[in-house]
């Protein structure tokens, strides 16, 4: 089946110089709690986020390296922080939540280049923008910024992947921002800290002329490392079996569309969310393994890395990202291995599509689900005569999700082995009757075995 040509329309995808190949008062509702926590009542009036900048900045004229990514913001200014901050709870898409619900601030993870706060039904994401000066280096320790391009680039594919593909994250919102980091958050930095522990450096070394890009997603669930399966003894290989295939299952459409890589989708990239099982009325019906039946629904987020085709105003493109050196050096997981493993595939090249890569993520992910969610393998106690067989909603049983993801693991991991032996120029290499280049293939070999339909 030839592959579907992707269209982008210049705008609000307009993109320039990106890497290609041919304060204010409180509102009067703001009120606060000893957890730290803004909460905002609903009878108070409702202001828009801001969509003009502060007096202080109506005189400003920001650099030229932003100006493309306030095109794509719809924004000639950036907004100052903590007035949007103050005013973003009465936005429509916080307020479409529950009227009962209480709407709070809260942090709910973090990145290396970015933090990431909820408030209702929706996450905003903070990246610092790195400037075009360089820090001195008697400067104090501050957190690692990206380039404006490279934002750009971010809110380009996430934009287009969500509005194409099922089971990736759909952009809402976008903002620049400009001053100190808000104290609010600050407050709920070190409230996350305390309770967690962190990685990150605490954001409030950022002068008052640092520039922020917002990107506002809906809130997917926690991610992977992070979930919980429901009644883990008796459906956890069940709802393991639903994650790895809603994520194969996305990934495989991703690479039909636009020739997509993820190149880092490591269990903090994806979300996970229980939804209800509903019961099957058809006595011995085996549902798809990809079916939110299986007890939970994937996101996949942050493309930040990722690599897509797509066609704009200047013809065929290719959107992709550098990987920074440093990423390289990582030690203690298998998911530094994948880094490395990618470089020697494409040979730094990282304009080049190589759909393998996803094959290795996938390995990454089933290795996840079978070794470090604490998912025991199911008793294999023989039943006693006359002892019935429990009807499950999706028509297998523990047993059958278990034995699924270790034929995978298996199937993935001799392939991955035999590649990298024969890049190092091993005499013998024995051939796999099946051979996944792709999330395509690995699918395909799903459907094959009837797992998926």
């Amino acid at each position: 089946m030839p592959r579907m040509e992707v269209v982008i329309p210049p705008a609000p995808y307009k993109i320039i110089d990106v890497q290609t190949k041919p304060g204010l008062n409180p509102s009067p509702g703001y009120l606060s709690d000893s957890s730290n926590r803004a909460i905002f009542p609903r009878p108070f009036p409702t202001p828009s986020t801001p969509t003009e900048p502060a007096t202080e900045y109506q005189h400003y004229s920001p650099p030229e390296y932003l100006l493309p990514l306030l095109n794509e913001c719809s924004q000639t200014c950036p907004h100052e922080f903590s007035a949007f901050i103050e005013t973003f709870p009465f936005d429509p898409i916080v307020q479409s939540i529950d009227a009962d619900v209480d709407v709070r601030f809260h942090k709910i993870g973090e990145a290396s280049f970015s933090e990431v706060f909820g408030i209702g039904d929706v996450v905003l994401k903070v990246i610092p923008i790195q400037k075009e000066e360089k820090y001195s280096c008697l400067m104090a320790e501050i957190p690692p910024s990206t380039d404006a391009k490279d934002i750009l680039k971010e809110i380009i594919v996430t934009r287009a992947m969500g509005a194409l593909c099922r089971g990736f994250v759909k952009l809402l919102k976008t903002y620049v921002v400009r001053g100190k980091y808000p104290t609010l958050f600050l407050e709920l930095w070190d409230e996350y800290s305390e309770k967690k522990g962190s990685e990150s450096i605490r954001p409030d070394s950022f002068g008052l002329d640092q520039m922020y890009a917002i990107i506002v997603l809906p809130n997917g669930g926690p991610d992977l490392e992070s979930f919980v399966f429901k009644n883990p003894s008796k459906s956890g290989w069940q709802q393991a079996c639903g994650v790895f295939w809603q994520v194969a299952g996305a990934l495989a459409q991703a690479e039909d569309l636009v020739r997509f890589e993820h190149r880092d989708l490591h269990w903090g990239q994806i979300l996970v969310k229980s939804v209800p099982v509903k019961k099957s009325h058809i006595r011995g019906c085996k549902f798809s393994m990809d079916d939110t039946r299986f007890g939970v629904k994937t996101t996949v987020i942050d493309l930040g890395l990722s690599r897509m085709d797509a066609n704009d105003s200047k013809g065929q493109s290719s959107y992709w990202t550098t990987f920074d050196d440093d990423i390289f050096e990582g030690e203690g997981d298998y998911q530094y291995d994948i880094y490395r493993m990618m470089r020697r595939l494409n040979g730094g090249t990282w304009d080049r599509y190589q759909p393998f890569t996803n094959v290795m993520w996938l390995h990454y992910l089933v290795l996840k689900l079978l070794y470090a969610k604490r998912l025991r393998p199911p008793n294999t106690r023989k039943k006693a005569v006359g002892e019935g067989r429990v009807e499950l909603p999706t028509g297998y049983d523990e047993q059958e999700c278990y034995d699924c993801l270790v034929e995978v693991e298996r199937l993935l991991g001799q392939h991955i082995n035999l590649k990298f032996k024969a890049q190092k120029g091993s005499r013998r290499t024995v051939a796999l009757l099946t051979s996944p280049k792709s999330a395509q293939d690995v699918v395909a070999y799903a459907v094959q075995r009837g797992w998926i339909r």
